[in-house]
């Protein structure tokens, strides 16, 4: 079955339009909403789709943030959208739109291409026999995989939710890595040492005593205390 795609009534540009933003239902620039709002890209040529989707997750609310649509009637689109905005959460795509795979080469464009690994994909077909789920999940780097009959509204809701609260755990998760890397790299090399009061320089030229330093650049706490050498030397009544 062609779909056929609705025609813009007003003649506004495609890209500029597709932003919601609900509760106030106003297209805004979401370049600086990054920590504000969970973005969510719709891909589908089903106006009623788009409507169906904003209607269902339009109340969502995960970790402090609402959410926000983009929306795409294209997988050309789509891919003019993530080039452009950043840190899209999760995105919903339909299998058959301007090519019946259009669907699945976006998912491997977005991927390879773009090389995001970040965004959650879900492929949301109307045609399941045109791309057949194990086929799918096999062969195409997905998060999930729906039927359009089986996502009614709650089902939809807890989707999306679920999504985004992947999307989260990876970031946080990646943030978690670049510390760790960061902090190792700090102590990875030669660390010049005063042989005789076991100062450290830094890359500035400045001496720290040890423990200041290791502390600083490390979440290494001290306690101080005796070797039983240096307890025999100090104290060599108690021994």
């Amino acid at each position: 079955m062609k779909l056929i795609r609705k025609t813009n009534e007003n003649n506004i540009n495609p890209i500029k339009s597709k932003v919601d933003i609900h509760n106030n239902h106003k297209p805004t620039d979401i370049s600086h909403n990054d920590k504000t709002f969970w973005k969510i890209l719709i891909v589908d040529d089903e106006q009623d789709v788009h409507d169906v989707t904003k209607l269902s997750i339009k109340n969502l609310f995960f970790d402090g943030k609402k959410i926000q649509l983009l929306h795409a009637f294209s997988a050309k689109e789509a891919n003019q959208i993530l080039q452009q905005e950043s840190n899209i959460a999760v995105a919903l795509i339909d299998v058959v739109m301007e090519t019946d795979h259009a669907g699945l080469e976006l998912v491997k464009s977005i991927r390879e291409k773009l090389n995001n690994h970040y965004i959650r994909l879900i492929i949301r077909t109307g045609q399941p026999g045109v791309a057949p789920e194990k086929y799918v999940i096999d062969e195409y780097d997905i998060d999930d995989y729906k039927e359009k009959t089986d996502l009614i509204s709650q089902k939809l809701y807890t989707t999306i939710r679920c999504a985004i609260k992947g999307y989260r755990d990876i970031n946080e998760l990646q943030k978690a890595n670049e510390f760790i890397n960061e902090k190792v790299k700090i102590l990875e090399g030669v660390l010049p040492i005063c042989a005789s009061c076991k100062k450290i320089r830094d890359d500035k030229g400045d001496w720290h005593q040890f423990e200041s330093y290791i502390s600083k650049h490390t979440s290494t706490e001290f306690t101080h205390g005796l070797c039983p050498t240096c307890s025999k030397k100090l104290y060599p009544k108690l021994s």
